[in-house]
């Protein structure tokens, strides 16, 4: 059983996971009532899933509207990650908003430790979030590695540099793909094409923030592979584990059948 966290646009993945032959439990906000993470009974049913001992993973994206440095006026910093002092009211209450998210997002983190859940945390590279305090004390958990991507290594056409906190996770450097693109230049190092900026909107009306919230097939494609993996890793740490007490199991049964 896998489960996926709120990922703008997963469905890729979610797509990905199904073709290997694994469950996929999908709680996105854009589902509405159903998938919203901040309602008790939905949080009660990923709590469930979370702690069954079926849940092979989770993949989490915690929104980055208030965390992102692309505002033209930031309401965090790098000094204050929990939000900037002395804000309007309308800008408190998108901070406050985001920090319940994160606070909800980390406490689901803090029960897959718990249960021997591995996760991997997907969020932009510049996000202010990496640098908030709770957050920083995760990366110090033994089994946690940082992997830096940008996603034009995966076939985009944006460069949308990433960061994926990856939890006991099989070979996680397979993620690992960076845009060594010449200083000053805007083409792109995998396609040799001009990146696309992030700006405003495509000739179809719509936001390329938005564009850009899907993850290429591609990396869609490898983080299957690295899930994938890391069952085949849980089955072999299992099969390691409880051979040996089957096996010793059996021979009791074997000697109280034969009367000895």
């Amino acid at each position: 059983v896998l489960l996926r966290g709120a990922v703008l646009g997963s469905e890729v993945w979610s797509g990905e996971m199904r073709k290997r032959g694994l469950r996929v439990f999908s709680f996105d906000i854009l589902q509405g009532p159903s998938g919203d993470l901040l309602r008790r009974p939905v949080r009660a049913r990923v709590n469930q899933l979370l702690r069954s001992g079926m849940c092979l993973g989770l993949l989490a994206g915690v929104p980055c509207t208030s965390f992102t440095r692309a505002l033209r006026n930031p309401i965090r910093s790098s000094s204050h990650p929990a939000g900037i002092p002395g804000l309007s009211r309308s800008d408190q209450s998108k901070i406050d908003y985001g920090n319940l998210l994160l606070h909800n997002a980390l406490s689901l983190f803090y029960l897959c430790r718990k249960h021997s859940v591995r996760f991997i945390w997907e969020n932009p590279r510049t996000s202010f979030m990496w640098l908030h305090p709770r957050v920083q004390s995760i990366a110090k958990w033994p089994g946690i590695v940082d992997v830096h991507l940008d996603q034009c290594g995966f076939g985009s056409r944006w460069k949308k540099g990433t960061t994926l906190r990856c939890f006991n996770i099989a070979t996680p450097e397979r993620l690992e793909r960076r845009c060594n693109r010449a200083r000053g230049s805007r083409v792109c190092h995998f396609s040799g094409l001009p990146h696309i900026i992030l700006e405003g909107r495509d000739p179809h009306g719509v936001h390329w923030t938005a564009r850009a919230a899907a993850y290429p097939g591609e990396l869609a494609r490898v983080l299957a592979d690295a899930f994938q993996d890391t069952a085949l890793q849980n089955m072999l740490a299992w099969s390691a584990h409880y051979q040996p007490m089957r096996s010793s199991w059996l021979a009791t049964k074997q000697r109280q059948a034969s009367g000895q």
